[in-house]
């Protein structure tokens, strides 16, 4: 059975967060905090909304966030795909590198 639907309106106040899977890390090193960063700056310059705090955790973040015309779904959406197509970008350049490094 699907969840409810969210409660959409302009103005509303969300704490929206997102864990890694298993309780993995989300975030490996300072590099990964300011991709992250990027990032958030990015999405609020093409879709604009409020984000009046953040917290960023190795293995999870929180953000308070106003949407207003925006859903938070699709402002979670886009953070969320374009983060971890840079994680995971540098993760197989990370693995190539050491199979690289085993192989010499």
């Amino acid at each position: 059975m699907p969840r409810p639907a969210r409660i959409h309106f302009p103005g509303a106040l969300f704490h929206a967060m997102s864990r890694g899977n298993g309780g993995q890390k989300t975030f490996l090193n300072a590099d990964d905090y300011s991709a992250f960063l990027k990032i958030l700056a990015e999405l609020k310059r093409r879709k604009p909304f409020r984000l009046y705090a953040y917290c960023l955790m190795p293995n999870h973040f929180h953000l308070l966030v106003e949407a207003d015309q925006v859903p938070l779904s699709l402002i979670m959406q886009r953070l969320l795909t374009s983060y971890c197509k840079h994680f995971n970008f540098r993760a197989r350049l990370d693995i190539a590198e050491m199979r690289w490094n085993l192989r010499a």
